[in-house]
């Protein structure tokens, strides 16, 4: 299981895959307040990987599920009855790895998509009540790849995305990103070395001033916080 989010104390979400004839699935269950249960959950195809990654709910009725199929980036939808593939699923070379919903018009989704010279930049989809559609992202130049594993919303107005650029062949740093009314830019954020591996993969906020990103420097945990600045 890779992500989970709750609507209320009786019902919660965890997402992930599971191995089906030697090919990664699909794999969804629900809390219902006491236990928790397998709940059906669709594949592009039996023969080809899926897997999930994150998840999140606008309301009991409208909830995505975010992660990649076979070479494509995989979004499936909860309506209250049932998980099906989103139509706006599919984005070619791409990886979605996290949501976040503020409202029921108001989600983003993040990831990864390769581009032909097979560059990893960022990928951003958004939600706005109707459907999904790729909006414009940053990255730290179109030579270096650039990974996005984490986002959150502290209001309809300021969202947070979390991951990392690769200088060289093998040394990460911190990339965080800020979206103000759907624009998305680069955002100054800390590494505790220039010659150390950083890579934030997860982000929360509690309101506009209080945010927090985790993941790892060095082998080691790597938490920053957001109040006026990332530090």
């Amino acid at each position: 299981m890779n992500g989970v989010t709750c609507v209320s104390s009786t019902e919660c979400w965890a997402v992930g895959h599971d191995v089906v004839g030697g090919v990664d699935q699909t794999l969804i269950e629900e809390w219902n307040g006491t236990t928790w249960a397998l709940v059906s959950s669709p594949n592009t195809a039996p023969s080809q990987p899926n897997l999930l990654s994150g998840v999140a709910c606008a309301s009991a009725t409208t909830c995505f599920a975010v992660g990649q199929g076979e070479n494509n980036a995989l979004i499936e939808d909860w309506s209250g009855t049932s998980w099906t593939i989103d139509p706006d699923s599919g984005t070619s070379l791409a990886v979605l790895s996290s949501v976040s919903c503020e409202s029921a018009t108001l989600c983003y989704a993040v990831g990864t998509q390769a581009t032909i010279t097979l560059v990893d930049q960022t990928l951003v989809a958004r939600w706005e009540g109707s459907g999904w559609a790729t909006v414009t992202s940053a990255n730290t130049s179109a030579t270096q790849n650039n990974h996005l594993f984490g986002v959150a919303c502290a209001s309809a107005s300021e969202c947070w995305a979390t991951g990392y650029y690769t200088i060289g062949s093998t040394l990460n740093q911190t990339l965080i990103e800020k979206s103000t009314g759907g624009t998305w830019t680069i955002a100054t954020s800390p590494n505790t070395s220039t010659s150390t591996s950083n890579e934030l993969s997860g982000v929360a906020c509690a309101a506009a001033a209080e945010c927090w990103g985790v993941g790892t420097a060095g082998g080691q945990t790597l938490v920053e916080e957001w109040t006026t600045a990332w530090a």
